[in-house]
């Protein structure tokens, strides 16, 4: 959403306009940037467009530039790789990302609403032993 935020930000489209535009309370966009919430896929799509909308400019854009970026690029990669490759390698041969995963944790650890679920807290307490032990 960082993303989205700034393309809309260039294009000096207000998150009151934009939450406006799909017929949201005027706070709405920026309560999910605010909160650090995760919106439904069907809530950034009805943003995303409403930012095709406005701006003019092709969808396919829009979505690569709001998106995909070098952050999720590597997620994705790790994310496809996790079901076939021996996890503690995974992590060895990825340290700076997991690392780089404890700032997610502990910034939203303070939100109203958690995006992580316990589980996943869990987890991610196991990879940060991992890491730190070596």
């Amino acid at each position: 959403m960082d993303n989205f935020n700034r393309l809309l930000s260039q294009h000096r489209i207000t998150n009151r306009e934009i939450s406006q535009y799909i017929g949201a309370p005027d706070n709405a966009f920026n309560k999910i940037i605010n909160e650090m919430s995760v919106p439904a896929v069907t809530t950034i799509i009805r943003y995303v467009h409403a930012a095709e909308q406005i701006i003019g400019k092709d969808k396919v854009s829009i979505y690569r530039r709001i998106l995909v970026d070098n952050e999720i690029d590597k997620a994705v990669s790790i994310l496809n790789q996790i079901s076939d490759a021996d996890i503690t390698e995974l992590i060895n041969e990825n340290k700076e990302f997991f690392k780089s995963l404890d700032f997610y944790f502990s910034t939203t650890q303070s939100k109203k609403v958690d995006p992580f679920t316990i589980e996943e807290r869990n987890i991610y307490a196991e990879i940060k032993e991992m890491l730190d032990y070596e």
